[in-house]
């Protein structure tokens, strides 16, 4: 992972040891007693934190020079992520008006994989936590391929299928420059331990809670249910974040609805009623414990 992202991970993890950036390695020393002051050179950063959850980040997947993927009639996943990451900024401002609600973009324009995630993260602060859901349209060569499912982070894909919707949506790097793109080759001992802490825990309530809430609202294709895979998108996130594939662009009929203004409404209530739904758990379990 980038060592502008690691950095800060290494020093919440890791009390007690002074950290520091000395070339293109991570120093990491034991301080002695009583020596307990961070290196100068390093920022605070926000805390993962059982803070209320203050914002809520709804990511339009790919954009700009980055078309995602795209159908058979030539529509792009990135116009149809935008239109529908609209709908649900608009139903979560609705129905939760005490919560910040953050695009990540709102016109046609690309965004680097990490530059999405920063976003969220510097919203953080003493207090106020936040959700990060990415949206995305899924792809197959086979075309009666259908149905909607939502991913949580991990190293360790579902099955062979979430591996390879992974891969097609982690494509997007081929935008970026080839400095940039070294930094998701490095899955390090500190993304390990990211992923087997709370964050990753109230991930999959997160992940879990807007798949109900979509099958509860979408009847017109089938549920493919709640996986787990390694987007780089979610990487570096310091809050509780999901991606929802929420239909195939490949698939004639669903890319039909999926166009379709009212079914878009759909999608977006679903969303936002899981989200809301994961709220109220984390806020009688996380925030109580």
């Amino acid at each position: 992972i980038p060592l502008d992202i690691a950095l800060p991970m290494i020093t919440i993890l890791l009390e007690g040891y002074s950290v520091s950036l000395q070339g293109n390695s991570i120093m990491v020393k034991k301080e002695a007693v009583g020596e307990q002051e961070k290196p100068k050179d390093i920022k605070p950063v926000p805390q993962v934190s059982k803070d209320a959850i203050g914002f809520i980040v709804v990511d339009a997947g790919h954009g700009g020079k980055d078309p995602g993927a795209i159908g058979k009639s030539g529509i792009k996943e990135k116009l149809l992520t935008l239109q529908i990451a609209r709908q649900v900024a608009l139903e979560l401002q609705k129905k939760l008006p005490g919560v910040d609600v953050v695009m990540t973009r709102t016109t046609d324009k690309f965004l680097e994989l990490g530059e999405r995630t920063e976003i969220a993260n510097r919203l953080l602060k003493k207090g106020v936590n936040g959700i990060f859901v990415s949206i995305h349209c899924n792809a197959a060569v086979v075309s009666k391929i259908s149905g909607f499912e939502t991913y949580y982070l991990s190293q360790n894909p579902s099955n062979e299928e979430a591996r390879t919707t992974a891969v097609l949506e982690n494509n997007v790097i081929v935008f970026e420059s080839p400095e940039k793109r070294k930094r998701y080759s490095d899955v390090d001992i500190i993304e390990a331990l990211m992923l087997n802490t709370q964050i990753q825990k109230e991930s999959f309530m997160l992940a879990s809670s807007i798949q109900k809430g979509l099958d509860k609202n979408i009847a017109e294709f089938k549920s493919k249910g709640v996986k787990k895979a390694d987007f780089f998108v979610l990487r570096g996130c310091l809050m509780p974040s999901a991606l929802v594939e929420v239909g195939y662009i490949t698939n004639p009929k669903e890319k039909d609805f999926l166009t379709d203004t009212n079914y878009q409404k759909k999608l977006a209530r679903g969303i936002t009623e899981g989200i809301m739904s994961f709220i109220d758990t984390y806020n009688k379990t996380v925030l109580n414990n």
